[in-house]
């Protein structure tokens, strides 16, 4: 009987000793665990920082890099140039009876403005003009009223013809286009004559050869 006492003596001993060891085991493993689950909550905090700055930097190189790209597309196209004429021509002095038209603007009180690119494919117009007739002044300006789409495309069609050199002096788009435009639009013309067309812009702008 002692004898097996002293058997689950020496048993709850072992057993006791077992405890002993997985629980200091098990404090070993936590003690290792803890640094390393710091380490993964110290890489997932750098992480979100890093993104975080990233989508700030995103935020502001974008507007700045379209800002300097428009920049850059603005120096480049004053760069393409050759030259820009731009000749507002004064209305004539004598103020004569004339029977004015005007072709319809979108805007009120601003005059139609026309652009057309010249046979040398180099050269920009930009124009506005008006019709002045002296005879049978209402039955003129109705008839030119109504075939106003016809006058218009004789004269883009007059314009776009010229080339750079054609219309790079005032003398020239003063005499001798406005003189071959005042004749086109006579020629199909029923109720009257144009006194004169005046021109209130010209623009020339020519760019260099691509």
């Amino acid at each position: 009987m002692a004898a097996i006492q002293d058997d689950d003596l020496l048993n709850d001993d072992n057993n006791e000793e077992e405890i002993q060891g997985k629980q200091k085991d098990n404090g070993e493993d936590d003690a290792e665990e803890k640094p390393k689950r710091d380490f993964s909550k110290i890489i997932n905090i750098i992480e979100k920082v890093i993104f975080v700055l990233i989508v700030i930097g995103i935020i502001i190189t974008v507007p700045l890099y379209l800002i300097d790209f428009k920049t850059k597309k603005d120096v480049i196209n004053q760069n393409s140039l050759i030259s820009q004429d731009v000749y507002i021509f004064p209305k004539p002095k004598k103020q004569e009876p004339y029977g004015i038209f005007r072709f319809p603007s979108e805007r009120q009180n601003e005059e139609k403005e026309f652009q057309v690119v010249l046979s040398d494919l180099q050269t920009l117009i930009k124009f506005s003009f008006y019709i002045a007739v002296a005879d049978n002044t209402s039955d003129v300006i109705e008839e030119i009223t109504k075939r106003q789409k016809e006058i218009l495309d004789k004269v883009l069609y007059i314009i776009s013809t010229k080339t750079y050199e054609d219309v790079n002096t005032i003398d020239k788009r003063e005499f001798n286009l406005k003189k071959e435009i005042i004749n086109e639009i006579n020629s199909i013309l029923n109720q009257g004559k144009a006194k004169d067309i005046y021109f209130s812009l010209f623009m020339v702008t020519k760019q260099k050869k691509i």
